[in-house]
């Protein structure tokens, strides 16, 4: 039995503005801005005749007449214990070593995931990735083989048609939240962020709505009987909104929008909603979703085991006393009629 080291390295060209580049980066990762004829995989970037992929042109940044590109790096050393004769190829070809790589994509894949997500979260506008280059160099002697391993990403491009710009002031609130729990993340992850996510990769605005309205009912419904869009209306508000004039606003906004997610699904009379409209749910979507995780992130700290049901119930009930209250204040009834 000896331990092996593995030297992995991996590098990612983000597509989108180079603001990006001031956010705190994930875990084990450092951003850099390397001219473009002198980065590594230039050729995974461009065609036969030279000229960049249409997908990477957003990635391509220009100063002073030279080309580059801002990449998430990272470097590290992982280890493996081997237990066969030292010949390369027997090893090369051993299922540990082949565990040891898909291990290593797995973890960072999985945070680098979270991280792209938490942004779109945060904000609207193009920032992705395409391919993660994985490196892995085996130690010297017997042992000494490199391999590239090159990831296509779900998240691989957008159809945001204008660049997510950082800007300064805005620095402080989204590091806080790329530093969200991964615990709260999973949570949270198949019923809202890939939802959002999935929006940005699918150019049928209408088809997008609905699958957003969808998002809400699930965050907020749960059987009860009443109309879904007073209910969903009335909860939005009150878990977004204090002031008696802010909830009739937000609570007439989510009904008009259920009203065309409806007319969409089942009249066809709201055929095509406009990039506005969506772009509109889409930024209600991240607010909403910021105060979800919120709230489940003070349940988290006393009931850490909580799944996402336990969660959604605790806030449902919640809402639906406020929403009782409400009721006998009637500060409904105007809006109603």
């Amino acid at each position: 039995m000896r331990d092996v080291k593995i030297f992995v390295s991996i590098s990612i060209p983000i597509i989108g503005d180079e603001s990006i580049s001031k956010l705190h980066p994930p875990v084990g990762f450092n951003y850099q801005k390397i001219p473009f004829e002198k980065y590594s995989y230039k050729n995974c970037l461009i065609n036969g005749n030279n000229e960049v992929i249409v997908d990477f042109e957003n990635a391509i940044h220009e100063t002073d007449n030279v080309r580059y590109v801002i990449t998430l790096e990272l470097e590290e050393v992982v280890s493996a214990n081997y237990n066969s004769l030292a010949i390369e190829e027997r090893f090369l070809d051993h299922e540990v070593l082949q565990e040891i790589y898909n291990s290593t994509k797995e973890r960072y894949e999985k945070e680098l995931h979270q991280y792209f997500s938490l942004i779109h979260m945060y904000k609207e506008g193009e920032v992705a990735r395409k391919f993660s280059f994985y490196s892995f160099k085996t130690q010297e002697g017997c042992f000494k083989k490199t391999s590239l391993v090159i990831t296509n990403n779900v998240d691989m491009v957008t159809l945001i048609l204008h660049p997510m710009i950082i800007a300064q002031e805005e620095m402080d609130c989204m590091n806080s939240f790329l530093a969200l729990d991964f615990p709260v993340y999973s949570l949270l992850k198949e019923v809202l962020f890939d939802d959002l996510e999935y929006t940005y990769h699918v150019l049928d605005n209408t088809t997008n709505f609905k699958n957003l309205v969808t998002v809400l009912e699930v965050l907020f419904l749960r059987g009860d009987n009443g109309s879904k869009k007073e209910m969903l209306a009335k909860r939005i508000a009150l878990l977004l909104e204090s002031d008696d004039s802010g909830i009739i606003s937000t609570y007439n906004k989510v009904k008009r929008i259920y009203v065309d997610r409806s007319d969409a699904v089942h009249d066809g009379i709201c055929t095509n909603i406009s990039r506005g409209a969506l772009d509109d749910l889409r930024n209600l979507i991240r607010i909403i979703g910021r105060k979800y995780i919120s709230y489940i992130q003070r349940l988290l700290q006393s009931a850490p085991n909580m799944t996402f049901q336990e969660a959604k119930d605790k806030l449902v009930d919640d809402l639906m006393n406020k929403v009782a209250k409400k009721n006998s204040e009637g500060i409904f009834l105007e809006s109603n009629s």
